[in-house]
């Protein structure tokens, strides 16, 4: 990558960070995301595209429009927390000091990247950190201004208000910003980095968790700033997709990070509450019902279904 020239000469006194992009059937998203970073005032980066195994010519596009990107074709989709975790380990090889994991429907704003390692160069004992995510369609509207990670629910800051200031200081948070975490390496390695039992969903709030036990502090920085085009088509409308991977591993969370009559507790009401939820917004009852017991089943006998990719082509088709 060839980062924009902000007039520092040393690049060696900058941290290396790797921005590691996750792209699966979508390129057209991918490619305005790649332009918004090679806009990045930072002069110590490079990018890397981890490709879910796409089937819409994702990977000759990135090839041949973005040489100086770092590609990885997986042969199988990892998911999220798969895919960023080859990533990871490709950043960490070629020698970062920071992996920002970064969604591919997201506009970095130009000064993102050197506000969020001008907190991190402070902050010996941080793990991860969080910029203040803007909703797309409504520039100023927040998506995430820091978060908290509540027995049922978590919450998003700020979420649909628009940004008048009341955010504006570094402040540590409990949830990270799923559509945007720099890692320290470090912190990367000592937790494994995501868990891939996730597939996608819920995993940003496993890390979250797992890194805070681990005596790693999380800071929202709110001067970092992005937008996300996030489910914005969708309407609030949920798919089976999104319906199956949600209970199952809302009660996966709950099993990994809760005691026992914590874990219990969280069963007589999470899936009955998200069961619900999923019924009142969906287009498609049949289908919607399918996935709440598939998600069930999962964690019952899970050799009766199929693995993850494929289970992601049979939601999809419902």
């Amino acid at each position: 990558m060839m980062p924009v020239d902000g007039g520092d000469k040393d690049v060696s006194r900058f941290q290396k960070v790797a921005v590691v992009v996750l792209n699966w059937n979508d390129i057209k998203d991918t490619c305005e995301c790649i332009d918004s970073i090679r806009n990045l005032d930072y002069p110590n980066f490079e990018t890397v595209v981890v490709d879910n195994a796409s089937t819409d010519g994702s990977q000759q596009v990135i090839r041949e429009r973005f040489q100086e990107v770092t590609l990885i074709e997986n042969s199988t989709n990892l998911g999220f927390s798969g895919g960023f975790n080859k990533g990871i380990k490709a950043a960490i090889d070629r020698g970062a000091a920071y992996i920002l994991c970064l969604n591919n429907d997201t506009i970095l704003d130009r000064m993102f990247l050197r506000e969020l390692m001008e907190v991190a160069d402070g902050e010996c004992d941080v793990g991860a950190l969080c910029p203040m995510e803007y909703d797309y369609s409504q520039k100023n509207k927040i998506m995430y201004a820091g978060g908290s990670i509540g027995f049922i629910r978590s919450k998003n800051r700020g979420l649909g208000e628009v940004d008048k200031g009341q955010y504006g200081q570094v402040e540590e948070t409990m949830m990270l910003c799923g559509a945007a975490m720099v890692l320290k390496s470090e912190a990367a390695v000592k937790t494994g980095g995501f868990d891939i039992d996730y597939f996608f969903d819920w995993e940003d709030k496993d890390l979250a968790i797992r890194l805070s036990r681990g005596g790693f502090r999380l800071l929202f920085v709110p001067r970092a700033k992005l937008w996300h085009k996030g489910r914005q088509s969708s309407q609030g409308v949920v798919t089976p997709l999104r319906v199956y991977f949600s209970l199952r591993n809302g009660i996966l969370f709950a099993r990994k990070n809760y005691s026992a009559t914590k874990a219990v507790a969280f069963m007589l009401i999470f899936p009955v509450q998200s069961s619900l939820f999923a019924v009142a917004r969906s287009r498609n009852l049949k289908s919607t019902m399918a996935s709440i017991a598939m998600a069930i089943i999962w964690h019952l006998n899970r050799q009766r279904l199929p693995d993850d990719p494929t289970m992601v082509e049979t939601l999809r088709r419902l």
